[in-house]
């Protein structure tokens, strides 16, 4: 069985506790798949073009040392869920998906893989 340890960095404004108004962009996902079985360690990381922000809002670059340039030749969102999806591999094989937050988790089970 493998476990899944991942962690997403999104692009958002800074208005805590407000929905009204709320834009976030997936800009960067990492993770960490672990067999359990063979102890086998595999990683998975890639910036994300955003589309509904243009450009990084400062104090997301000043947290994850993402820059608007950054973002620029990065792959799509679908191109790279692709790729995720592919990684990930069997479903039935995952016994645990671990994030860093539980905005992480909200956003994985909301993206279309």
């Amino acid at each position: 069985m493998k476990k899944i340890y991942m962690d997403f960095e999104m692009n958002m404004n800074n208005t805590k506790n407000k929905r009204e108004g709320f834009k976030a962009d997936l800009i960067a996902i990492g993770a960490i798949k672990y067999d359990t079985k063979t102890k086998k360690i595999e990683k998975f990381k890639s910036l994300i073009k955003p589309i509904l922000t243009k450009t990084v809002y400062p104090h997301i670059e000043e947290l994850t040392h993402i820059t608007t340039e950054d973002l620029e030749n990065a792959p799509t969102y679908e191109s790279v869920m692709r790729s995720f999806k592919h990684w990930l591999g069997d479903f039935n094989e995952i016994d645990g998906i671990y994030t860093f937050g539980n905005l992480d988790l909200t956003c994985f089970k909301s993206f279309p893989l």
